[in-house]
Protein backbone atom coordinates (compact mmCIF):
# COMPACT_ATOMS: atom_id res chain seq x y z
CA UNK A 1 0.00 0.00 0.00
CA UNK A 2 1.10 3.45 -0.85
CA UNK A 3 1.95 5.65 2.31
CA UNK A 4 -0.69 7.56 3.06
CA UNK A 5 1.02 10.01 5.01
CA UNK A 6 3.94 10.91 3.09
CA UNK A 7 6.82 11.18 5.41
CA UNK A 8 10.66 12.81 5.21
CA UNK A 9 14.01 11.78 6.20
CA UNK A 10 14.30 10.66 9.90
CA UNK A 11 16.47 13.06 11.68
CA UNK A 12 18.19 12.19 15.23
CA UNK A 13 17.80 15.21 17.47
CA UNK A 14 20.14 13.65 20.52
CA UNK A 15 18.85 11.86 23.39
CA UNK A 16 16.96 11.76 26.59
CA UNK A 17 12.90 10.55 27.35
CA UNK A 18 10.39 12.11 24.94
CA UNK A 19 8.05 13.85 27.91
CA UNK A 20 5.88 16.83 25.39
CA UNK A 21 6.10 18.90 22.78
CA UNK A 22 5.78 22.78 22.80
CA UNK A 23 2.84 24.14 21.05
CA UNK A 24 4.43 25.97 18.48
CA UNK A 25 5.84 23.27 17.31
CA UNK A 26 9.29 24.63 17.69
CA UNK A 27 10.79 22.47 20.67
CA UNK A 28 10.32 18.94 22.38
CA UNK A 29 10.75 18.55 26.03
CA UNK A 30 12.94 15.56 27.50
CA UNK A 31 13.49 14.22 30.99
CA UNK A 32 17.79 13.15 31.68
CA UNK A 33 19.84 12.81 34.15
CA UNK A 34 23.09 15.87 33.93
CA UNK A 35 25.75 15.08 36.15
CA UNK A 36 25.96 18.88 36.77
CA UNK A 37 22.43 19.34 37.34
CA UNK A 38 20.30 16.18 38.92
CA UNK A 39 20.97 16.24 42.88
CA UNK A 40 20.02 13.06 44.36
CA UNK A 41 16.18 12.24 44.92
CA UNK A 42 14.06 9.30 45.20
CA UNK A 43 15.82 6.46 47.01
CA UNK A 44 18.93 8.40 46.60
CA UNK A 45 19.14 8.51 43.10
CA UNK A 46 20.55 11.04 40.81
CA UNK A 47 17.13 13.13 39.45
CA UNK A 48 16.27 13.22 35.95
CA UNK A 49 15.36 16.75 34.76
CA UNK A 50 14.12 18.49 31.95
CA UNK A 51 15.42 19.78 28.96
CA UNK A 52 13.78 21.71 26.26
CA UNK A 53 15.18 21.11 22.72
CA UNK A 54 14.77 22.92 19.34
CA UNK A 55 13.59 20.97 16.65
CA UNK A 56 15.19 23.22 14.32
CA UNK A 57 18.82 21.87 15.86
CA UNK A 58 20.36 18.48 15.71
CA UNK A 59 19.87 18.75 19.60
CA UNK A 60 22.85 19.42 21.16
CA UNK A 61 21.98 22.77 22.56
CA UNK A 62 19.57 21.36 24.98
CA UNK A 63 18.45 23.79 27.38
CA UNK A 64 17.60 22.89 30.82
CA UNK A 65 14.32 24.06 32.08
CA UNK A 66 14.31 26.81 35.07
CA UNK A 67 11.30 27.78 37.14
CA UNK A 68 12.83 30.39 39.67
CA UNK A 69 16.23 29.73 38.57
CA UNK A 70 15.51 25.58 39.85
CA UNK A 71 15.46 22.98 37.61
CA UNK A 72 12.20 21.14 37.50
CA UNK A 73 11.64 17.73 36.96
CA UNK A 74 7.66 15.42 37.01
CA UNK A 75 5.25 14.54 34.22
CA UNK A 76 3.47 17.54 33.26
CA UNK A 77 -0.88 17.08 32.86
CA UNK A 78 -2.42 19.26 29.99
CA UNK A 79 -5.31 20.74 31.13
CA UNK A 80 -7.70 23.19 28.52
CA UNK A 81 -6.92 26.75 27.87
CA UNK A 82 -3.12 26.41 28.55
CA UNK A 83 -3.45 24.91 32.41
CA UNK A 84 -1.07 22.86 33.02
CA UNK A 85 -0.03 20.22 36.39
CA UNK A 86 3.53 19.37 37.36
CA UNK A 87 2.96 15.67 39.17
CA UNK A 88 6.08 14.88 40.74
CA UNK A 89 6.49 11.01 42.41
CA UNK A 90 9.21 8.80 43.60
CA UNK A 91 7.82 4.88 42.18
CA UNK A 92 4.41 4.81 43.40
CA UNK A 93 4.31 7.65 45.60
CA UNK A 94 3.63 10.66 44.81
CA UNK A 95 5.88 13.95 46.38
CA UNK A 96 4.74 16.70 45.02
CA UNK A 97 1.51 18.75 42.58
CA UNK A 98 2.10 22.08 41.28
CA UNK A 99 -0.35 23.51 38.91
CA UNK A 100 0.16 26.38 36.04
CA UNK A 101 0.34 27.63 32.40
CA UNK A 102 1.82 26.73 29.64
CA UNK A 103 2.76 29.37 27.08
CA UNK A 104 2.78 28.67 23.27
CA UNK A 105 6.56 27.76 23.66
CA UNK A 106 6.21 25.46 26.16
CA UNK A 107 6.81 27.59 29.23
CA UNK A 108 6.02 26.34 32.29
CA UNK A 109 4.45 29.73 33.83
CA UNK A 110 2.96 30.97 37.63
CA UNK A 111 3.58 27.07 39.02
CA UNK A 112 2.09 27.00 42.49
CA UNK A 113 2.09 23.80 44.92
CA UNK A 114 -0.94 22.03 45.44
CA UNK A 115 -0.94 21.47 48.96
CA UNK A 116 -1.78 18.09 49.61
CA UNK A 117 -2.88 16.78 52.44
CA UNK A 118 -0.11 14.42 53.95
CA UNK A 119 -2.84 11.48 54.50
CA UNK A 120 -4.22 11.83 51.33
CA UNK A 121 -3.28 7.61 50.27
CA UNK A 122 -1.95 6.40 46.51
CA UNK A 123 -2.58 9.36 44.40
CA UNK A 124 -2.24 7.50 40.51
CA UNK A 125 -3.01 9.10 36.80
CA UNK A 126 -3.91 12.60 37.20
CA UNK A 127 -5.90 13.97 34.75
CA UNK A 128 -8.17 17.98 34.37
CA UNK A 129 -11.89 18.34 34.83
CA UNK A 130 -12.91 19.57 31.45
CA UNK A 131 -13.09 23.02 32.76
CA UNK A 132 -10.05 23.34 34.22
CA UNK A 133 -11.46 23.49 37.69
CA UNK A 134 -10.38 20.90 39.42
CA UNK A 135 -7.90 17.88 38.96
CA UNK A 136 -8.31 14.28 38.94
CA UNK A 137 -6.85 10.76 39.98
CA UNK A 138 -7.50 7.50 41.37
CA UNK A 139 -6.66 6.80 44.53
CA UNK A 140 -5.09 3.14 44.83
CA UNK A 141 -4.64 0.92 47.91
CA UNK A 142 -1.33 -0.93 47.04
CA UNK A 143 -2.41 -3.93 49.05
CA UNK A 144 -5.53 -4.19 47.33
CA UNK A 145 -7.56 -4.69 50.10
CA UNK A 146 -10.05 -2.00 49.29
CA UNK A 147 -10.86 -1.00 45.39
CA UNK A 148 -9.29 1.85 43.86
CA UNK A 149 -11.45 5.67 44.24
CA UNK A 150 -11.51 7.88 41.64
CA UNK A 151 -11.06 11.26 43.18
CA UNK A 152 -11.15 15.37 42.48
CA UNK A 153 -8.82 17.45 43.92
CA UNK A 154 -9.12 21.59 44.20
CA UNK A 155 -5.83 23.07 42.84
CA UNK A 156 -6.14 25.55 45.33
CA UNK A 157 -6.69 24.28 48.50
CA UNK A 158 -5.77 20.74 47.62
CA UNK A 159 -9.06 19.24 49.35
CA UNK A 160 -10.04 15.91 47.62
CA UNK A 161 -13.27 14.89 47.30
CA UNK A 162 -14.16 11.14 46.55
CA UNK A 163 -16.36 10.82 43.82
CA UNK A 164 -16.75 7.11 43.54
CA UNK A 165 -15.19 3.66 44.00
CA UNK A 166 -14.20 1.32 41.23
CA UNK A 167 -16.43 -2.16 40.64
CA UNK A 168 -14.25 -3.35 37.38
CA UNK A 169 -10.91 -4.71 36.70
CA UNK A 170 -9.70 -1.08 37.29
CA UNK A 171 -10.43 -1.34 40.95
CA UNK A 172 -7.29 -2.71 41.55
CA UNK A 173 -5.40 0.04 40.74
CA UNK A 174 -6.30 3.77 38.49
CA UNK A 175 -3.12 4.36 36.35
CA UNK A 176 -5.16 7.42 34.69
CA UNK A 177 -8.47 9.69 34.42
CA UNK A 178 -9.63 12.08 32.29
CA UNK A 179 -12.80 13.75 31.57
CA UNK A 180 -14.35 14.78 28.34
CA UNK A 181 -16.62 17.84 27.36
CA UNK A 182 -19.84 15.97 28.29
CA UNK A 183 -19.14 14.95 32.09
CA UNK A 184 -17.98 11.42 31.13
CA UNK A 185 -15.08 10.02 33.00
CA UNK A 186 -12.58 7.67 31.38
CA UNK A 187 -10.56 5.98 33.91
CA UNK A 188 -7.83 2.88 33.10
CA UNK A 189 -5.95 0.40 35.00
CA UNK A 190 -5.11 -2.83 34.97
CA UNK A 191 -5.85 -3.60 31.17
CA UNK A 192 -9.17 -1.93 31.01
CA UNK A 193 -10.49 1.60 30.09
CA UNK A 194 -14.21 2.15 30.95
CA UNK A 195 -16.32 5.41 30.91
CA UNK A 196 -18.29 6.06 33.75
CA UNK A 197 -20.74 8.99 34.79
CA UNK A 198 -20.40 11.25 37.70
CA UNK A 199 -21.70 8.73 39.70
CA UNK A 200 -19.68 5.83 38.88
CA UNK A 201 -22.29 3.90 37.03
CA UNK A 202 -20.61 2.23 34.13
CA UNK A 203 -21.30 3.44 30.42
CA UNK A 204 -19.11 1.44 28.53
CA UNK A 205 -15.26 -0.71 28.57
CA UNK A 206 -12.93 -1.92 26.03
CA UNK A 207 -9.86 -3.83 27.14
CA UNK A 208 -6.47 -1.55 26.66
CA UNK A 209 -3.42 -0.52 28.50
CA UNK A 210 -4.39 3.00 28.40
CA UNK A 211 -5.76 5.40 26.34
CA UNK A 212 -4.98 8.80 24.38
CA UNK A 213 -7.27 12.18 24.70
CA UNK A 214 -7.97 13.48 21.25
CA UNK A 215 -10.49 16.29 20.35
CA UNK A 216 -14.15 17.01 21.49
CA UNK A 217 -15.27 13.97 22.84
CA UNK A 218 -12.72 11.18 20.61
CA UNK A 219 -10.31 9.33 22.48
CA UNK A 220 -8.43 6.41 21.69
CA UNK A 221 -7.87 2.94 23.94
CA UNK A 222 -4.61 1.25 23.08
CA UNK A 223 -3.43 -2.37 24.16
CA UNK A 224 -4.46 -5.28 21.20
CA UNK A 225 -5.26 -2.69 18.21
CA UNK A 226 -6.24 0.89 18.86
CA UNK A 227 -10.25 1.61 19.57
CA UNK A 228 -11.10 5.22 19.32
CA UNK A 229 -14.23 5.54 21.48
CA UNK A 230 -16.44 8.15 20.33
CA UNK A 231 -19.20 9.00 23.16
CA UNK A 232 -19.08 5.73 24.04
CA UNK A 233 -19.95 4.15 20.76
CA UNK A 234 -16.57 2.14 19.68
CA UNK A 235 -15.10 2.53 16.59
CA UNK A 236 -12.01 -0.15 15.48
CA UNK A 237 -9.17 2.43 13.51
CA UNK A 238 -6.40 -0.20 13.25
CA UNK A 239 -5.28 -3.21 14.59
CA UNK A 240 -2.96 -5.95 13.77
CA UNK A 241 -1.73 -9.35 13.40
CA UNK A 242 -2.82 -11.38 16.51
CA UNK A 243 0.25 -11.06 19.28
CA UNK A 244 0.69 -7.49 18.08
CA UNK A 245 0.47 -5.09 21.00
CA UNK A 246 0.11 -1.22 20.52
CA UNK A 247 2.41 0.35 22.95
CA UNK A 248 1.64 3.75 23.14
CA UNK A 249 -0.35 6.40 21.15
CA UNK A 250 -0.90 10.24 20.78
CA UNK A 251 -3.33 12.40 18.56
CA UNK A 252 -2.20 14.66 16.36
CA UNK A 253 -2.76 18.62 17.68
CA UNK A 254 -6.18 18.83 15.43
CA UNK A 255 -7.01 15.52 16.39
CA UNK A 256 -7.75 14.11 12.86
CA UNK A 257 -4.49 11.65 13.45
CA UNK A 258 -2.48 8.67 15.71
CA UNK A 259 0.84 8.10 15.80
CA UNK A 260 1.74 4.81 18.14
CA UNK A 261 4.08 2.26 18.35
CA UNK A 262 3.31 -1.43 17.82
CA UNK A 263 5.44 -4.86 17.46
CA UNK A 264 6.69 -7.25 19.12
CA UNK A 265 8.48 -6.43 21.98
CA UNK A 266 12.48 -4.56 20.93
CA UNK A 267 11.16 -4.64 17.59
CA UNK A 268 8.67 -2.33 17.64
CA UNK A 269 7.83 0.14 14.61
CA UNK A 270 6.07 3.61 14.43
CA UNK A 271 2.97 4.63 12.75
CA UNK A 272 0.55 7.44 12.20
CA UNK A 273 -2.78 6.56 10.57
CA UNK A 274 -5.86 9.48 10.26
CA UNK A 275 -8.94 8.46 11.26
CA UNK A 276 -10.28 8.11 8.37
CA UNK A 277 -7.73 6.03 6.62
CA UNK A 278 -7.81 2.24 5.38
CA UNK A 279 -3.96 1.80 6.98
CA UNK A 280 -1.25 2.83 8.95
CA UNK A 281 1.52 4.40 7.17
CA UNK A 282 4.79 3.32 8.51
CA UNK A 283 7.46 6.57 10.25
CA UNK A 284 10.50 4.60 11.55
CA UNK A 285 13.74 3.11 10.43
CA UNK A 286 15.34 -0.23 11.15
CA UNK A 287 13.98 -2.52 13.90
CA UNK A 288 14.55 -1.58 17.35
CA UNK A 289 12.86 -0.34 20.62
CA UNK A 290 11.00 2.67 19.91
CA UNK A 291 8.55 3.98 22.64
CA UNK A 292 7.27 7.99 23.41
CA UNK A 293 6.14 8.96 19.90
CA UNK A 294 4.33 12.04 19.99
CA UNK A 295 3.57 14.53 17.50
CA UNK A 296 5.11 18.20 17.14
CA UNK A 297 2.89 20.84 18.08
CA UNK A 298 2.25 21.82 14.64
CA UNK A 299 1.29 18.26 13.71
CA UNK A 300 4.04 18.67 10.96
CA UNK A 301 6.47 15.81 12.14
CA UNK A 302 6.70 13.46 14.48
CA UNK A 303 9.08 12.49 17.23
CA UNK A 304 9.85 9.08 18.83
CA UNK A 305 12.41 7.35 21.31
CA UNK A 306 14.63 4.92 20.17
CA UNK A 307 16.77 2.43 21.62
CA UNK A 308 18.71 -0.09 19.58
CA UNK A 309 19.59 -2.47 21.92
CA UNK A 310 16.71 -3.49 23.78
CA UNK A 311 18.94 -4.31 26.28
CA UNK A 312 21.51 -1.33 26.75
CA UNK A 313 21.57 0.08 30.17
CA UNK A 314 18.65 1.78 31.15
CA UNK A 315 20.45 4.63 32.16
CA UNK A 316 21.67 5.55 29.00
CA UNK A 317 19.50 8.12 27.63
CA UNK A 318 17.83 6.73 24.15
CA UNK A 319 17.84 8.71 20.85
CA UNK A 320 15.36 11.01 19.93
CA UNK A 321 14.36 10.66 16.18
CA UNK A 322 11.80 13.38 14.02
CA UNK A 323 10.27 12.56 11.08
CA UNK A 324 8.23 15.18 9.08
CA UNK A 325 4.93 14.23 7.83
CA UNK A 326 2.54 15.36 5.43
CA UNK A 327 -1.00 14.93 5.97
Amino acid sequence: MAATHPVGDARPLGTGYLSRASPDGNALFVEAVDPQLSPPGCEGQPEPVMFRMSTATDGSARQPVLVDGATIRGAVVRGPDGRVALVKACEEFVSDVWVGAETADGTLADLHRVPLDAGQGVLAGFGWSDDGSHLLAGRNDLTQATPAEVVSIDPATGVITDLFALDGAEAKAVTRVAELPDSTLVVAGFGEVVLRDRTGASLARAKGAGFTLGTGPSFAVYGDGIIVLVSGIPHTVVHHRDGITVGTAEFSPDGEAIVYTAGPEGVESVFVIGLTDEGPTTVSGPPGRYFRPLFTGDGGAVAFNRQVDPAADPAVDPEIILVPVRR
